[in-house]
């Protein structure tokens, strides 16, 4: 994602491969970033969302200071910098696998999002009517699936995929 590029995402963009991962998997972990970020402006009333400026120069600034003292910070030339001596890498996240343990929630205060024209006067218009489209159609079984037979549950999970 970019600072005034509103709904524009990328699977391996700039520093989105970290150490410690395969291809797939950085693939994986980016999609699944961007589901949750367009789950969240589909079904929250909001039209578009982007990175802050701030949260894209704080991010810059962390990717500068980190590869700083690396051998990829060299004057040598290769195709993961933005140009040939001393400059910008481009493909590396800033460090290692921890990637994956960052980028499984947003952080939502770095975005700036712009609402929909239905939530501009009520920024809760989306709660519609009180009811959800899965209980007005699946009945109370559709809305009870989390609940399992005794020692049959994931409790690692209950919260967070409970409407899976």
């Amino acid at each position: 994602m970019a600072s005034d590029m509103p709904n524009w995402f990328a699977i391996l963009q700039a520093q989105s491969y970290s150490a410690g991962g395969t291809v797939p998997l950085q693939c994986e972990t980016s999609a699944t970033y961007i589901a949750k970020v367009i789950r969240k402006v589909q079904n929250q009333g909001y039209a578009f969302i982007s990175p802050s400026h701030e949260a894209t120069a704080d991010f810059n600034d962390v990717v500068s200071r980190f590869f700083d003292d690396k051998v990829l910070s060299e004057s040598c030339n290769s195709w993961v910098k933005m140009g040939p001596g001393r400059s910008r890498n481009l493909v590396w996240w800033p460090g290692t696998a921890h990637r994956m343990e960052i980028s499984r929630d947003p952080r939502w205060e770095d975005f700036v999002f712009g609402r929909a024209k239905e939530t501009r006067v009520n920024r809760v218009a989306y709660f519609g009517n009180g009811w959800t489209e899965r209980e007005r159609v699946g009945g109370v079984e559709s809305i009870t699936n989390y609940l399992k037979e005794a020692g049959k549950g994931d409790l690692a999970t209950l919260h967070e995929a409970w409407n899976e």
